[in-house]
């Protein structure tokens, strides 16, 4: 039993770390978008970006208690 529940934690911690991994390639993105924006203010070549919104999805902080 106690190998099938360390096999289960981590099959979920392997989620969590490539959720994680996703998101911060996803706001690393955004930041690379908005200072690009930035870095264009004040010249007429390129119109202002809207700021995209940040989504935060619901993530477990406390992975080692179940």
């Amino acid at each position: 039993m106690k190998n099938e529940e360390r096999a289960h934690l981590e099959v979920h911690y392997q989620n969590e770390l490539e959720f994680m991994k996703n998101e911060v390639a996803q706001m690393t993105s955004l930041l690379k978008q908005l200072l690009r924006a930035k870095n264009r203010e004040g010249t007429s070549a390129q119109p202002p970006i809207e700021t995209p919104a940040v989504h935060a999805p619901h993530t477990s902080w406390n992975l080692g208690t179940n």
